[in-house]
C-alpha cells in the first residue's frame, strides 16, 4: 500500500510539471503551456476541468489502471470533443491496455481534429506506426 501511495505522489508530482494542452486557445505541442493571470497580483488561472482529467488519467496509467484513464479521458472529451490531445491520450490508453483496435480509432480521430497542429499531427502518426495501422 505505501509503495502504491508513493508511486503516486511521484507521478502527481511528475505530472503536474508536464505541460496539457487541452483547450484550443491553448498551444497545442509539447513543451508549451499557456497561463492567464487570474488578477492584478499575476497569479495563475485554475487548470481547465479537460487538464485536471488528463492528469487524472496520467496518473491512472501510471498505475497500469487503464479503464480508470480510459473513463476520465472520456470525460474530458465531453467537455472538448475537438481536441485532438484528448483523443491522442485515450489511443495511448487503449494502446497500452492492449486494443489495438480502439488505439487505432481513436489515433486515427486526433489525427483528423489536428487540423494545423503539426505536432499532434505527428504523435497521431508516430502512434498508428506503432500500432501498424
Amino acid at each position: 500500500m505505501i509503495r502504491h501511495t508513493t508511486l503516486l505522489l511521484i507521478v502527481l508530482a511528475v505530472s503536474a510539471c508536464a505541460p496539457v494542452p487541452v483547450s484550443r486557445e491553448a498551444p497545442a505541442g509539447p513543451g508549451t503551456t499557456s497561463t492567464t493571470p487570474a488578477d492584478d497580483r499575476g497569479a495563475e488561472a485554475a487548470p481547465s476541468p479537460s487538464a485536471v482529467l488528463m492528469q487524472q488519467a496520467r496518473s491512472h496509467m501510471a498505475l497500469g489502471e487503464y479503464p480508470a484513464a480510459a473513463a476520465s479521458l472520456e470525460r474530458a472529451i465531453r467537455i472538448e470533443p475537438g481536441n485532438p490531445w484528448l483523443w491522442l491520450e485515450l489511443a495511448r490508453v487503449h494502446y497500452a491496455a492492449g486494443d489495438m483496435r480502439q488505439a487505432e480509432a481513436h489515433a486515427r480521430k486526433a489525427s483528423s481534429l489536428a487540423g494545423t497542429d503539426d505536432a499532434a499531427r505527428r504523435a497521431a502518426d508516430n502512434l498508428l506506426a506503432a500500432i501498424g495501422g
